[in-house]
């Protein structure tokens, strides 16, 4: 128990939640290649046949690849991303993630495993950035036991190692707010321009800086938040240049949900009439919706500035996120993260076994092409 101790005491503390995290992927994935490539299971990835047709993608991996473990879904709009740039409706993402594949693409010469590797580098990452953060809120206990809440959350787990932009845009996110905790704004005004351009309600994270700034008095120092401000305008202009509509990522996003029947603004949608949500999936939804709601809420007593955040992010994505995607969307809001305050080493434990076993269904199906977890 000494010995845990002076772990939790030291700068080791630090790598306990990526190593676990890590031995997880590896282990994970390694099953789960195993199920289609072993000698009795000559099955084909499905997602391959979706992406070999596909002549925007160009060469894709072959069909027994380990690179399929990885890509799916959004992969292949991001991958083609860094392959061709922009058209339409592919204005619909933001350009920072496939920005990073198609510079890593110098290094690795292969298009997916970059996506693969951004996303895995900044999710493995994330972790200790989110320790830190949640150690200004709680003892390094609990913000250890934190953080494998966090990073062993299936929808945090899958979509920190499935090629998403989803973990770059968390490590910036949460990079930001850390420096700014640190008093480094310039760098947190740099981190909040990264975030502004990975995904459209990016921009929300200089909400929190803002409010600080003005409940501190630090009227000088808010012209530094122009720079995210200007990188994200920058975008919309460039946007602008390309197509003649200053809100194309909007518009793509309207044609993309018309083109491909899905639905977005649960709260229009599903929470009334209540009745409407009958089905297995959407009472899922709705449990889970509910239930990150609290935490969202309960975040104003860990930080009211970080609640704000969390409030306006739950706001925007009921009324205007892809129903289908809201678990993936909710579950990067990092503040809610921060509300539970674990003591007791038995509950996590259990906590994280059940969770393990989650996470590999849940990438399983993934890879199997279920729609609920898009």
């Amino acid at each position: 128990m000494s010995f845990l101790n002076e772990l939790i005491e030291g700068k080791g503390r630090y790598f306990i939640s990526p190593l676990l995290v890590g031995v997880l992927k590896i282990i994970g994935g390694w099953m789960i290649f195993r199920e289609f490539v072993s000698e009795s299971r000559q099955t084909v990835f499905p997602w391959f046949t979706q992406f070999v047709t596909k002549g925007y993608l160009g060469q894709v991996p072959p069909y027994t690849s380990w690179l399929y473990l990885f890509c799916g879904w959004d992969t292949e709009f991001y991958v083609a991303l860094a392959r061709n740039w922009y058209f339409q409706p592919l204005y619909a993402f933001f350009p920072a993630y496939p920005g990073l594949v198609r510079s890593l693409h110098f290094v690795f010469g292969d298009y997916w495993m970059s996506a693969a590797a951004v996303s895995i580098i900044f999710g493995i990452t994330s972790l200790p950035v989110f320790q830190r953060l949640a150690e200004h809120y709680m003892t390094r206990t609990e913000a250890l036991y934190s953080t494998f809440v966090f990073g062993f959350f299936p929808y945090v787990f899958l979509f920190t190692t499935v090629a998403y932009s989803e973990s770059l845009f968390i490590f910036l996110a949460l990079s930001s707010w850390l420096l700014y905790k640190r008093d480094r704004l310039l760098l947190s005004c740099l981190a909040c321009a990264g975030v502004s351009l990975t995904k459209i309600y990016g921009i929300v994270i200089v909400f929190p800086i803002f409010l600080d700034l003005i409940a501190n008095k630090r009227f000088k120092a808010l012209p530094s938040l122009a720079v995210p401000v200007i990188v994200f305008t920058g975008w919309l202009y460039y946007c602008y240049q390309r197509t003649g509509d200053w809100l194309a990522p909007i518009t793509a996003q309207a044609r993309w949900a018309e083109t491909y029947g899905m639905t977005s603004g649960w709260l229009q949608q599903s929470l009334w009439p209540p009745l409407r949500t009958s089905g297995g999936e959407d009472l899922i939804r709705l449990g889970f919706v509910l239930a990150f709601s609290v935490l969202a809420v309960s975040a104003w007593q860990v930080d009211w500035k970080l609640g704000s955040y969390s409030l306006v992010m739950l706001v925007l994505l009921l009324l205007f996120g892809t129903v289908a995607s809201l678990p993936r969307f909710l579950s990067f809001v990092f503040p809610a993260w921060l509300v539970p305050r674990l003591r007791n080493p038995i509950p996590v434990v259990v906590l994280l076994v059940l969770f393990s076993l989650a996470d590999l269904k849940l990438w399983y199906q993934f890879i199997m092409i279920k729609s609920f977890i898009a």
